[in-house]
């Protein structure tokens, strides 16, 4: 959550008292629980969230991913090269994207803008809040890039999709 959306939660005016609030909160719940902790990010954004340490475990308990491995790849598509249009999607993933961009934009994921009969898609805020990344486009590329896959963001990069 923003610090404005907080603000507006607790009914606290003062954002200058509200930071300090919310620090003393996260010194407390990161001190006090071990497997969750809660995460200052840039903007200022705060997030309540489990440990990294703690993913595998956590992965044992869970019953059905919220994306498909598939779903998961054209979203990658999206974050590398946003905006980008749904046919330049189809001619790299194939006729599944239509459905992968559907269920994206469903999750909040994914927003598009009509242009002509076309639609171009980008990723949300609240893609971005959920994996924990910048709202700019430019610094998601680099934050993924950060996390190994930036060969993989290279070569997407340089091939152009088949016509």
């Amino acid at each position: 959550m923003s610090l404005d959306e907080i603000s507006k939660a607790a009914k606290i005016v003062s954002k200058r008292r509200l930071s300090e609030l919310m620090r003393d909160l996260s010194r407390k719940i990161n001190s006090t629980f071990v497997a969750i902790e809660l995460k200052e990010m840039d903007g200022p954004m705060y997030s309540i969230q489990l440990k990294p340490e703690y993913n595998n475990v956590a992965k044992k308990f869970a019953t059905k991913p919220l994306l498909s491995t598939s779903a998961l790849r054209t979203l990658s598509y999206v974050v590398y090269l946003q905006p980008v249009s749904t046919h330049e999607l189809v001619q790299r993933r194939g006729s599944a994207a239509y459905s992968h961009v559907k269920e994206l934009s469903e999750v909040g994921f994914l927003r598009f803008e009509k242009r002509g009969r076309s639609r171009v898609f980008s990723t949300t805020d609240a893609f971005a809040d959920y994996f924990g990344l910048s709202h700019n486009a430019d610094e998601q590329r680099k934050q993924i890039a950060k996390q190994g896959l930036i060969s993989k963001a290279q070569e997407v990069e340089k091939t152009p999709a088949q016509p």
